[in-house]
């Protein structure tokens, strides 16, 4: 039997696919842990689940916050720059305390930290992706929201895939440098970008998402 720590952080859409490996590794004799907002907790333990709290502490019912969340403009800059992000250090912690004796962890697109603590407890991780969105494909690409002149760019091909993609890069590293700086005062050697490539484990990815929405490349 393995000990398998789930970290997924955010919103319900965020919980349920880590709730769906957790019953299925369960089914298979395995000890599911979730690490979450605690505002899960009685969520997760009546599927029957060990729970761990990880922080930021949000809660998905507070309307001010998800205002701000869910604006099409700065929502994604909220919830990583904001919330996220300022609180890497007690989110690191939280991950310590929950994967101390794991034999897995596996990791969500903004639970920054489980990497930190895999790497500094060595043990192995997963990443996820919840979307196609997270390996924004070269010859695939998406229409980001509001973004509809992207419809007619994107018939440029992998030129204008490039060029997006660098321009999301310059803008968003920015919201993540504090995490490379804990990186690198924990002593941990450098991993790339926290929300391009140093959000991918060399021990794989699950992509928790349909066909449908995106076949594999």
């Amino acid at each position: 039997m393995a000990k398998i720590v789930l970290a997924c952080w955010g919103s319900y859409g965020d919980l349920f696919p880590s709730l769906a490996i957790a019953d299925a590794l369960t089914a298979l004799g395995h000890e599911a842990v979730i690490a979450s907002c605690p505002f899960y907790v009685d969520l997760v333990r009546a599927q029957g689940h060990a729970f761990r709290p990880l922080r930021p502490d949000v809660r998905p019912d507070d309307r001010t916050i998800l205002r701000r969340v869910m604006d099409p403009q700065r929502g994604s800059e909220v919830v990583v720059r904001e919330i996220a992000v300022p609180q890497i250090r007690e989110a690191y912690e939280d991950m310590l305390a929950a994967a101390h004796d794991a034999d897995l962890i596996v990791s969500h697109p903004i639970t920054f930290a489980a990497p930190l603590a895999a790497e500094t407890l060595k043990k192995p991780w997963l990443a996820t992706a919840l979307a196609p969105l997270s390996f924004f494909s070269m010859t695939d690409y998406p229409v980001l929201p509001n973004a509809l002149p992207g419809l007619r760019f994107r018939k440029m091909g992998p030129f204008a895939a490039g060029l997006v993609q660098r321009l999301a890069r310059a803008i968003v590293s920015r919201w993540t440098r504090p995490v490379e700086a804990f990186r690198r005062e924990l002593g941990l050697p450098p991993a790339g970008a926290p929300m391009f490539e140093g959000q991918w484990s060399p021990h794989g990815t699950l992509a928790l998402f349909a066909r449908v929405f995106g076949s594999p490349q």
